[in-house]
């Protein structure tokens, strides 16, 4: 359980910090960046709810 905690936890960091960058990469004229910029939202989103989830199992 803890091993899959920290592997979301990885993949929520990483998606975290690509967020600025793909809106950084909009202003500089890649206007692809703007939908990938949204996707990654929804992933971060996803893998927020499940970290939530999956700490609260750990915890119990």
């Amino acid at each position: 359980m803890l091993l899959v905690l920290r592997v979301a936890a990885v993949i929520h960091a990483l998606a975290f910090f690509l967020q600025p960058v793909l809106a950084g990469m909009f202003p500089s004229g890649q206007d692809s960046a703007i939908s990938t910029h949204g996707a990654n939202a929804t992933v971060l989103t996803t893998i927020c709810l499940g970290l939530t989830v999956l700490a609260f199992l750990a915890w119990r």
